[in-house]
C-alpha cells in the first residue's frame, strides 16, 4: 500500500537521525510520521540550555534532519518535542510545528524567521503561540 512506502523510508534513516541528533542536539527519544496528518516528529531531551539556545537547537535539528529525510519520505510539517529548556518535564512540553516550506527557506539559519513561522507550545500543546 502506498502509507507503507514513508514508513519503510523513515526506518531507513533512524540510526543517521539518532547519530546527529545525539552528537550535536540531546538525547535522542524517537522519530515518526503520521500519514494522516502528513507529519515527521523528531522527540529529544535536552539538559539546562535556556530557552533562546533551546530554541536554536530545534531549528537546527529541524532543518537538519529534515535535509536527510526531504528525498524520500512524504510529509508536508515537521514537528519538534523536547523537555523543558531547564532541563525539567517530560520530553514533549515543548513543541514547534513548522510547514517544509518554511523549514527549508530558513534553513537553521535565522532563529527570529523561524520562530515567525512556525506554531508552537511550551505546555504540552494545550496553547499554541
Amino acid at each position: 500500500s502506498p502509507a507503507r512506502k514513508p514508513r519503510q523510508a523513515l526506518s531507513v534513516h533512524l540510526n543517521e537521525v539518532r547519530d546527529l541528533v545525539e552528537a550535536d542536539f540531546g538525547n535522542f527519544y524517537g522519530l515518526s510520521l503520521n500519514p494522516e496528518l502528513a507529519r515527521v516528529t523528531l522527540r529529544f531531551r535536552v539538559p539546562d540550555v535556556g530557552e533562546p539556545a533551546l530554541f536554536r537547537r530545534m531549528m537546527r535539528a529541524q532543518a537538519r534532519v529534515d535535509a536527510v529525510l526531504a528525498a524520500d519520505v512524504d510529509y508536508e510539517e515537521f514537528s519538534v518535542e523536547t523537555n523543558r529548556p531547564d532541563g525539567t518535564g517530560a520530553v514533549g512540553q515543548y513543541i514547534i510545528v513548522a510547514d517544509t516550506t518554511a523549514i527549508r527557506r530558513i534553513d537553521g539559519a535565522d532563529v527570529d524567521a523561524w520562530l515567525e513561522a512556525v506554531k508552537r507550545s511550551d505546555d504540552g500543546g494545550e496553547t499554541w503561540k
